[in-house]
């Protein structure tokens, strides 16, 4: 009977540990690493099962002089101690060092600190006393970092490299009859108009759905386009009332699509949930607008005569062109928009804003798309991608991106 209540009583014990550990919100605690007679202190924080956060370490090592951040993915599934070793390199000019992870797992490019500005090893290839310390890591392998421009396949105008395979994401990009979707899997076409569509501007990819107007329509319409991005189905949307070609799409709130026709002054939500197509409730000649977190709301005059589009990320900054504020309050990221003659650098730091490291520059920032820790973005006719694990990648290129910046891309 005693060994039968033992037994029981463990067993609860483990059933609780298991419930605990899987509901945990994660942990916090400090260490020390030794490496080549240098020693760093680790400060690990994981962050899960917590509301608006991506599961993440959230990691700062500090050095004698230097204080090192990373959000990493939480791959390692709770465990403690991600961090097993850490090369360190440091002359008059540079720090640099490259964490080790469990099992020898390389997660990030080498990082070096330059004039208090922080740059991934890839963009400072040519000091030799640097490249030999790299050169020295035999678990470090540079190639995972090159953006290699290998084809996998064409499409229509659309050359897709071999990158596509390095993400998990897919891409709903436009074309001038309908769009492609794109992902590591398999390319699809989807054919919507009868004619070319050089300017839309009532399209929006809501979670899995993507909107767009029936464009075969030249002065008004009251059918919309639903594709299924992850079935590649197409389904209609009927409106009961005819909408403005002249309209365009403010942005989206959870399963709203708002859309404001310019030429009759009304704001319609459209449900992709419902298939409902209503206009907004009177304002007072006010339309709703989503901005960083609240409702406010303008007048449909100023709506009329310029795009009064949702603004989901910016801040206001005097230093900087704008600052993008992405994710939760823990595992968040800040990213800083520098206009230099006619490109635009592109720097990031995580939430406590200490460290902004250079990722990459640009000539376009009118379309920018944030997933999870990566960025995508336009770079003359290129779709490109940066993530701390990948560095940049070249997704595609199309070289009509170049000179219509009305072709949008998304990502799911």
């Amino acid at each position: 009977m005693k060994r039968k209540v033992i037994l029981i009583l463990i067993t609860v014990l483990i059933i609780l540990k298991i419930i605990s550990k899987v509901f945990s919100t994660g942990h916090e605690i400090k260490y020390f690493i030794k490496d080549n007679k240098k020693q760093f202190q680790i400060s690990e924080k994981l962050i899960k099962n917590t509301k608006n956060e991506n599961p993440s370490y959230v990691l700062k090592i500090k050095t004698p002089k230097t204080t090192f951040n990373y959000n990493i993915s939480n791959e390692f599934k709770g465990k403690k101690r991600i961090i097993a070793h850490i090369k360190y390199y440091k002359d008059n000019k540079y720090e640099c060092i490259l964490p080790l992870f469990k099992e020898n797992k390389t997660l990030t490019d080498v990082v070096c600190k330059l004039n208090n500005k922080f740059y991934n090893y890839t963009d400072l290839v040519g000091n030799d006393k640097l490249n030999k310390f790299v050169n020295n890591i035999s678990e470090y392998n540079y190639d995972k970092f090159k953006n290699k421009l290998d084809v996998k396949q064409k499409i229509n105008n659309v050359k897709i490299y071999k990158n596509i395979d390095k993400i998990s994401d897919t891409i709903v990009l436009d074309n001038y009859k309908g769009i492609d979707i794109v992902n590591s899997k398999n390319t699809t076409t989807i054919k919507l108009f009868k004619k070319d569509i050089y300017k839309k501007y009532i399209k929006e990819l809501n979670d899995k759905y993507y909107l767009i107007a029936d464009y075969d329509n030249k002065y008004e319409f009251n059918k919309f386009y639903l594709i299924d991005i992850k079935k590649g189905k197409k389904k209609t949307i009927t409106s009961n009332q005819s909408i403005s070609i002249d309209s365009y799409v403010q942005g989206s709130y959870k399963n709203d699509i708002y859309l404001f026709d310019k030429n009759n002054k009304i704001q319609y939500q459209i449900n992709i949930k419902t298939k409902s197509v209503k206009p907004v409730e009177n304002l007072d000649n006010n339309i709703k607008i989503y901005s960083v977190n609240k409702w406010d709301k303008t007048d449909i005059y100023t709506a009329s005569k310029q795009l009064i589009k949702f603004n989901y990320y910016e801040k206001n900054s005097k230093e900087y062109l704008k600052i993008d504020k992405v994710g939760g309050q823990k595992t968040g990221y800040y990213y800083y928009y520098e206009k230099e003659d006619n490109n635009y650098n592109i720097y990031r730091s995580n939430i406590n804003k200490k460290q902004k490291t250079y990722l990459f520059t640009t000539d376009d920032i009118s379309r920018i798309k944030y997933k999870n820790d990566k960025i995508y973005y336009i770079d003359k006719d290129c779709l490109k991608m940066y993530s701390d694990k990948t560095g940049i990648k070249t997704i595609l290129k199309n070289s009509e991106l170049k000179f219509n910046k009305n072709l949008e891309f998304y990502i799911y």
